[in-house]
């Protein structure tokens, strides 16, 4: 979701009063009046007629000509406040903001009871990126003019910018009680309630922008991300391309919206149209590592692209878009090969209530406090704290929110916090911050619990097991493997929903199943389905994703079937049920999950093994496509793991053609779950607390020769 920027230039663009403010009504002359001729000839000017004919030249863009005539008044009496705040705004206008301060503040010396003079100087601080300086002047002009709706715009800008977003709440409402219309406010007011998680109240105050004001690209590229969050997927992709088509004046918002319309196209499975989206924002923004990044994640999802044109394309963008390192650090380190080791996981978005979850939460609680020191940077919003985020802080020795920082920082940040050994375990994951790596911020840098290679230079060590990454497919990641008995783990802590038996005896037909996301739902993966459901009479397949909430989604996916012989009748399309029990009570609705290839559920596959049901998996040639093999060799089903397309439709079938097996499996797979190493945080913690310990003597070796 895009913000509204609280930079100097937001700030005063977006809210910058008509040129016109540059001087109030006419003012009365002064006692003295200038010997410059000006007007009438023969007549000698006022102050006012002065100050009037150099502001009608400022007007006019003939600013040389109204410089002389304010430093003519200025000449004759150089403590004159209205000639010293028009020579301000000039000088302003012309890019001299500290020339600007100085006469702006002599203005305001001279006549604080002026509100236009403190207006103006809040303009120039905000011009000179002196934002807190800038609502420290604002407050006292605003007790002058307490009616003036571009400063009560304007301090609600620079509140929430410190943090106040209560109080840019209530100068906003003031705002729009005085200007209802206020096109600006009620967007600002939509991006408030929206970085409080509050999006219907926000997608209300973007209608009500748009309607003001639909030429406002910005409202309405905020009004589709809004409606997207709520599931109204039409309407918010027309959102998007009204942003994406009108925003010629504003490249980069006009990227960021092709950006949201191939995140939402993912989500509906179509990968082509997201691939095609992100193109397009990469041509109009050349500079977005995230559209580039997007373009090259979206590619490990495509059965044509090996990985290994995969890692290149990885590597050209980490050469295009990671930070440099500015020189090679001098580390200042205990080189004790076998002390206590300080770690640190970045933790972007994900150390709430998802995937992460059961997954890394259960890990860092395991570790072992006496080898390893738990530090965690989370870039999650306030808002979006549960009781898992709160179980994430009491599990780590330090706990570092680094939302506000960019990357540059966060890597100053985690060099002044010393750490040795710096994990990424959330990079398939969304808020990674994968241009940040490239800056070495640790001796160490470790990607863990991925789906491919980083392809920075500066990522020392992937970690991975023998069935994840085999030797012969080693060449395809570019950096240095350590295997761990098992590279993932799922363990979760909440309760889960009762098992019941396989719906086939009551239903008298086989479901399969398939939970997981739709842009990994591939062409031959889908054609693989339709074979399998054509050799079961009678069966059915139901597909759960966020994106069936698209009709066009939904037709999509009924064409391709029905091309193949399938009827709609024998397809169960559900959009994603908003309740996560009620996501997992879904299983028992299904026989047998089907694997998606070449790219794998993981997550939803151990989720499977709770509620009791098998999965059939094709192992592939990539990380991200032996995660089924993986996890099903854990829990003892090495039978369900096909080598070809061929096996993967003769396991499916056969599974579906065997009851007595469905029954046992649905009674006793989530114990073989829990009791397996894929459910033991334990293993997992000391296999990698091992594996930081080899990289860390290497280092330490490798320092001291």
């Amino acid at each position: 979701m895009r913000r509204c920027a609280l930079t100097c230039a937001a700030i005063c663009a977006a809210a910058s009063p008509p040129r016109r403010c540059a001087m109030p009504k006419p003012m009365c002359a002064r006692s003295r009046q200038p010997t410059a001729r000006c007007g009438s000839a023969g007549a000698m000017p006022t102050v006012t007629e002065v100050l009037s004919a150099g502001l009608e030249h400022q007007r006019a863009g003939r600013l040389d000509r109204a410089e002389r005539a304010y430093r003519s008044v200025l000449d004759f009496d150089s403590g004159q406040a209205d000639a010293l705040n028009l020579l301000g705004v000039l000088e302003h206008e012309r890019g001299r903001h500290v020339d600007a301060l100085s006469l702006i503040r002599r203005a305001v010396d001279t006549d604080g009871a002026n509100a236009l003079y403190r207006r103006n100087l809040v303009r120039v601080f905000i011009a000179l990126d002196r934002l807190a300086d800038a609502r420290a002047a604002a407050w006292p002009a605003l007790v002058l003019a307490p009616d003036d709706v571009w400063l009560h715009h304007v301090v609600s800008r620079l509140e929430r910018g410190a943090g106040h977003a209560d109080v840019a709440v209530a100068r906003l409402g003031l705002v729009v009680e005085l200007e209802p219309a206020h096109a600006l406010a009620h967007n600002d007011l939509g991006a408030l309630a929206d970085e409080q998680g509050r999006r219907t109240e926000a997608a209300e105050h973007y209608r009500r922008a748009v309607a003001v004001d639909p030429g406002m690209v910005e409202a309405w590229f905020n009004l589709g991300c809004a409606l997207l969050h709520q599931g109204k997927t039409e309407e918010g992709m027309a959102a998007l391309r009204h942003a994406a088509e009108d925003g010629h004046a504003d490249r980069r918002l006009a990227a960021a919206a092709h950006v949201e319309i191939g995140i939402a196209l993912f989500a509906e499975g179509d990968v082509d149209g997201a691939s095609a989206a992100y193109e397009a924002a990469s041509r109009l923004n050349a500079d977005d590592p995230a559209a580039a990044l997007l373009l090259v994640q979206t590619r490990n999802l495509l059965p044509d692209v090996q990985p290994a044109t995969y890692r290149d394309e990885r590597r050209r963008w980490a050469e295009r878009f990671a930070l440099k390192p500015e020189s090679t650090p001098s580390w200042e380190r205990d080189r004790d090969p076998d002390r206590r080791l300080r770690v640190a996981y970045v933790g972007g978005y994900q150390v709430d209530g998802n995937t992460a979850a059961v997954t890394v939460l259960p890990l860092i609680e395991a570790h072992d406090r006496g080898a390893v020191e738990i530090v965690i940077y989370s870039d999650l919003p306030d808002w979006r704290e549960d009781a898992y985020t709160a179980r994430y802080r009491a599990a780590a020795e330090l706990w570092r929110n680094t939302r506000e920082l960019d990357d540059a920082a966060l890597v100053a940040q985690i060099r002044n916090d010393r750490i040795d050994v710096l994990v990424d375990v959330f990079g398939h994951m969304s808020g990674g911050r994968f241009a940040m790596w490239g800056a070495r911020a640790a001796p160490i840098q470790v990607a863990a619990i991925v789906t491919g290679t980083t392809g920075q230079a500066q990522f020392d060590y992937l970690i991975a097991d023998s069935i994840l990454l085999p030797p012969e497919l080693e060449a395809d990641v570019t950096e240095t493997v350590i295997r761990v008995p098992l590279a993932y783990l799922y363990r979760p802590s909440f309760e889960l929903p009762a098992v019941v038996g396989p719906p086939s005896v009551t239903q008298g037909h086989v479901t399969f199943g398939s939970f997981n996301q739709l842009a990994k739902l591939s062409r031959p993966c889908l054609a693989a389905w339709a074979r399998v459901l054509s050799a079961v009479p009678g069966a059915r397949l139901m597909i759960k994703g966020r994106g069936f909430a698209a009709p066009a989604a939904r037709q999509r996916f009924h064409a391709f079937f029905e091309a193949r012989g399938v009827a709609a009748d024998r397809l169960d399309l559900r959009p994603w049920a908003g309740d996560f029990a009620a996501h997992l009570a879904a299983f028992n609705e299904c026989d047998i999950a089907l694997d998606s290839f070449p790219y794998n559920g993981v997550t939803t596959t151990c989720e499977a093994f709770a509620m009791g049901v098998p999965v059939v998996t094709l192992a592939g040639d990539r990380i991200a496509g032996r995660y089924g093999a993986d996890l099903l060799h854990a829990v003892g089903l090495d039978e369900a793991i096909a080598a070809d397309e061929a096996g993967y439709i003769e396991r499916a079938v056969a599974l579906a053609g065997d009851p007595a097996r469905l029954e046992r499996l649905r009674h006793s797979l989530r114990d073989r779950l829990m009791t397996s190493p894929l459910a033991d945080p334990q293993a997992l913690a000391r296999g990698l607390e091992a594996a930081y310990r080899t990289m860390w003597r290497r280092w330490c070796h490798a320092d001291r020769h």
